[in-house]
């Protein structure tokens, strides 16, 4: 073990913990109390102790902090209560190595986490916002998991099947594609994301692919019903003595209802599948010539699979 200046600490909250790496290496866990109620009981019977981590307070366990800290060997540690002032990460610290999927910390969070920190790790490769990318996968998100991308408006679609999701008169193409966040990190040239995620033990031989979807009106049916109605009618009259008599006069009659219903043929076509290749470092793609499928929108027969 080395010491090791803790130039990056990243956090992440799960099952009543607060785990922590330490320039990407997994250190462990501190259990912390992360909302007020139970902040201040830990106060009160004086199990807790705040203390600075990348200029957040976290409020920890006194005990679980200081198995913490000695666990790691933090250097010129002399007391919790200098915690309080000195942020964690201006210490040098040695991380006790770990193996395999325990040595990063999404193989010591929940899936559930893990899931969360995935869609915003998408997102952030979506919006070319690498050091947020890279972020989330020091913090755990899941990376052998596939997300569709509508490339001409951004939007994710966090599904196990291929759906458009458009308006209904929305009669433009579309280019999706469904990718890793490995893959879709290559594909949009960020190399410093897709390096880390190697480096973390994602899967790099996951498939993905890319696809036009289009739709076309072929037809526009009328529609008409007819519907019974009713109007009133006040009439007023005035009497030989001189008063007036008004007299509400119920006149029954139709109304004619009309509407209108498109027909839409949904397909997708273009489709190409899309691998990484290891021997040359590049995504590749394999046009399948024979995947024109179209579908009936209202009953999905033609979703893709996820690879």
């Amino acid at each position: 073990m080395r010491l090791e200046k803790a130039e990056l600490i990243d956090t992440v909250v799960d099952g009543g913990r607060t785990h922590f790496a330490i320039n990407g290496e997994y250190a462990g866990s501190i259990d912390t109390y992360n909302n007020a109620l139970t902040q201040a009981g830990a106060y009160i019977l004086g199990k807790a102790v705040t203390i600075t981590v990348n200029g957040e307070k976290v409020y920890a366990n006194i005990n679980s902090l200081r198995k913490f800290m000695l666990k790691n060997q933090a250097d010129d540690f002399r007391s919790l209560q200098e915690l309080s002032y000195k942020d964690l990460s201006s210490y040098q610290f040695r991380v006790l190595p770990l193996y395999g999927e325990k040595r990063f910390m999404s193989g010591n969070i929940s899936q559930y986490t893990k899931d969360i920190l995935s869609k915003e790790l998408f997102k952030a490769i979506a919006t070319d916002n690498p050091s947020l990318a890279e972020k989330k996968i020091r913090q755990g998100a899941e990376l052998n998991t596939h997300a569709w991308l509508n490339e001409d408006t951004g939007e994710f679609f966090f599904t196990k099947h291929f759906a458009p999701r458009l308006p209904e008169r929305y009669l433009q193409p579309q280019r999706f594609t469904e990718a890793t966040p490995f893959l879709l990190a290559l594909r949009l040239n960020q190399i410093s994301v897709a390096t880390l995620i190697f480096d973390q033990m994602g899967d790099t031989s996951l498939v993905g692919q890319t696809l036009v979807f289009r739709r076309e009106l072929l037809d526009t049916k009328s529609h008409w019903n007819l519907i019974p109605t009713t109007r009133y009618e006040t009439i007023e009259e005035e009497l030989e003595d001189g008063s007036k008599r008004t007299t509400i006069v119920a006149k029954p009659g139709i109304d004619v209802h009309t509407s209108e219903t498109n027909v839409f043929l949904d397909r997708y076509d273009e489709r190409n599948l899309m691998v990484y290749n290891p021997m040359n470092g590049q995504l590749e793609y394999d046009l399948q010539a024979s995947n024109h499928t179209q579908w009936d929108r209202n009953n999905l027969t033609g979703i893709l699979p996820v690879w």
